[in-house]
């Protein structure tokens, strides 16, 4: 299942500035929808997840749960694994 931003949960993202991938992005902006969007669909992928309210448990820990000091993809990666 891929997340499309009519999906999301919190309607207070910006859509101004593209996001070629996943590879290419270091830091996560938690307010960028295309990054948020692109990095909830990539768990979503790796874990094997299909649900919605899967997806919006994620986006929820990211935007709510994760610490706001930690912006790093690898770093809230590995946040987000160890919080499940």
């Amino acid at each position: 299942m891929d997340m499309d931003k009519t999906q999301l949960k919190y309607t207070d993202y910006n859509w101004e500035s593209e996001c070629p991938d996943l590879e290419s992005l270091e830091i996560i902006d938690r307010y960028n929808g295309n990054e948020i969007l692109l990095f909830i669909n990539y768990i979503m992928k790796q874990w094997g997840f299909k649900k919605l309210g899967t997806a919006h448990r994620l986006e929820k820990m990211i935007r709510e749960d994760v610490p706001i000091h930690l912006n790093s993809k690898e770093i809230i990666f590995k946040w987000i694994v160890n919080n499940w």
